[in-house]
């Protein structure tokens, strides 16, 4: 880790010690509630750096290749994820790839991303962001998933490079 930086779990420490202890006038609670914002703001960035470990891969990549790798991982058609569908099996791998395509296509917008999959609001995609973004940062299901998926996307563009 870069010297200067505040370990993620004494962030936490912060936090959750601010949540318990301080308590004041309603001005002090804005304060304290939005620099509790920006800290867990701090954790998550920290976590997501921490899932991109090989500094030598671009994270970049086209929206087709997310799509294509997490419906691999999920065992889905990409077109299915593109569909009207509800279902979990499909929601949950649609999700995925747009927090992934947020992650590693910075030119594309939210309402990009949800024309990309079927005609999507970009208020769904946000909600698909923040979600998987929440269980990456609380490391629960797909996190781990989503890890894989991250691998398979940088082994793919290796051999794309070679």
């Amino acid at each position: 880790m870069a010297s200067g930086l505040i370990e993620p779990q004494a962030i936490e420490q912060l936090v959750f010690w601010l949540e318990e202890e301080v308590q004041g006038d309603r001005a002090f609670d804005t304060i304290l509630h939005m620099t509790i914002k920006k800290l867990r703001t701090m954790i998550e960035a920290y976590s997501l750096d921490a899932l991109v470990e090989d500094p030598r891969i671009t994270r970049y990549f086209k929206i087709d290749d997310i799509t294509a790798a997490v419906a691999r991982a999920y065992g889905v058609a990409p077109v299915r994820m593109l569909g009207a569908s509800r279902s979990r099996g499909i929601v949950e791998p649609r999700h995925v790839a747009m927090y992934l395509a947020k992650q590693f296509c910075p030119h594309a917008t939210l309402s990009e991303i949800g024309r990309y999959f079927g005609g999507r609001d970009h208020a769904t995609v946000l909600h698909a962001v923040n979600k998987m973004r929440s269980a990456v940062m609380n490391k629960r299901h797909p996190a781990g998933r989503i890890a894989d998926i991250y691998s398979s996307l940088a082994v793919m563009q290796k051999e794309a490079v070679a």
